[in-house]
């Protein structure tokens, strides 16, 4: 990981694939914590929704 970059960027540029978003949310869902979920579903909300204002309608 790059020390210029802050952990929540590397974090949201990681979740912009679907394959690492759906992984991530796989291992906090085993977590259980409702917290941890409520944070990781907003985490890759923000990545998805970042994908999405880069596109041109």
């Amino acid at each position: 990981m790059p020390t210029s970059k802050s952990y929540h960027s590397y974090l949201i540029e990681s979740l912009k694939d679907p394959l690492e978003a759906a992984a991530y949310l796989s291992v906090i869902l085993e977590d259980g914590d409702l917290e941890h979920i409520a944070l990781a579903l907003k985490n890759v909300a923000e990545a998805q929704e970042s994908l999405t204002e880069s596109i041109e309608f």
